[in-house]
């Protein structure tokens, strides 16, 4: 595998693209994918608009963790996981300090879309907190549709990320 990472940080810039290869030649087995993500984000104080645009085709985090769990396909019966797939997923949310004598932190709400080539479609709403760099709280509410008309999967999120 293979990445590059572009950052300017007096825009905010993030540009990150990945590339990977994984190939069995013994068995004809092969997974491969790529991703690019380009994201525009506020400063250090993290107040301000926040944009995200990610785009992905095959494979592109790692399943070799299936390669234990999976008998491997046999000769001639080539299989490549994820390949063929693609996928975009955009969020755009706005960081809004808290008063620093209540918390000192940043309250960000975001929406979210996801399409997959497959037809689904994922649908997010919801907010983070962040105090410092060291704890975030987030919750989030997610609809999914799929192309077939079946009844959409309602999801909600509760997340918590601390730095030690």
């Amino acid at each position: 595998g293979v990445g590059l990472r572009y950052q300017e940080p007096a825009w905010g810039l993030t540009v990150d693209g990945q590339m990977r290869f994984l190939t069995l030649s013994s068995a004809d087995y092969e997974e491969w994918g790529g991703a690019l993500q380009v994201q525009v984000t506020p400063g250090p104080t993290q107040e301000g608009a926040r944009v995200s645009l990610t785009t992905g085709y095959g494979q592109s985090a790692s399943g070799v963790e299936r390669l234990w769990t999976q008998d491997l396909p046999g000769p001639g019966q080539a299989t490549a996981l994820g390949g063929g797939t693609a996928r975009v997923a955009t969020e755009l949310g706005y960081g809004v300090a808290l008063p620093k004598d209540w918390m000192n932190g940043v309250v960000v709400p975001y929406s979210g879309l996801t399409w997959t080539g497959t037809g689904e479609q994922r649908y997010r709403v919801g907010w983070r907190l962040r105090w410092k760099e060291q704890m975030e709280l987030g919750v989030a509410g997610e609809r999914a549709t799929t192309s077939q008309n079946a009844e959409a999967d309602h999801r909600v999120e509760f997340s918590v990320r601390a730095r030690f």
